[in-house]
């Protein structure tokens, strides 16, 4: 009996380790799981940053929609005058909503605290902000983390309003309005 039960312990052990892992297996299968993780959350984050830009510019085209309609009804009722105005506005307030990252009107005294991933807009230059939540691109190399937006007026001087040496007669007429980006693209 006992050599029968020693026989049966035997092939279940030789059951187990058919069955099982060796440490090299094992080992190998941590790595290739490593690697695959870490390239999963390589692309996660790529695409995580993608998303926010293509975000960030829908915001953007939004406004110069927005901008548009605005300077249409300032053409259509005419109130030219008011585009000098118009460019010290905050874009926001041109939306029918604001996106759910806007944070509202800034000093900027207060830059450096502002949560990242929001718009805000800088009072005291008249511009708008976009903090990204991240600071690299996919390379790893600085894009820079915010986009600036302002309102640019459009100007044209007729030859003749230009008095001798290059002085001004009167202020030259606004021909259109545009929203300007600077910072990354």
């Amino acid at each position: 009996m006992a050599a029968a039960r020693a026989l049966r312990w035997q092939h279940a052990v030789k059951r187990m380790r058919r069955a099982g892992f060796t440490l090299i297996e094992l080992v190998v299968t941590i790595i290739v799981v490593a690697i695959l993780a870490t390239v999963l959350l390589d692309r996660m984050l790529f695409y995580r940053d993608q998303a926010e830009r293509v975000a960030m510019q829908q915001v953007v085209g939004n406004l110069r929609s927005a901008l548009h309609l605005q300077l249409t009804l300032l053409l259509v009722r005419n109130r030219e005058q008011e585009l000098l105005q118009l460019a010290q506005q905050n874009p926001m307030d041109w939306l029918a909503e604001k996106p759910g990252n806007y944070l509202g009107e800034i000093d900027v005294s207060t830059s450096e605290n502002l949560e990242k991933g929001n718009w805000y807009f800088d009072k005291r230059d008249k511009r708008l902000l976009y903090l990204f939540a991240r600071e690299t691109g996919e390379t790893g190399k600085s894009r820079g983390n915010r986009v600036y937006l302002k309102v640019k007026l459009l100007r044209t001087v007729p030859a003749n309003q230009l008095a001798k040496g290059g002085a001004l007669k009167s202020k030259p007429e606004v021909d259109g309005i545009v929203l300007e980006q600077l910072g990354p693209q």
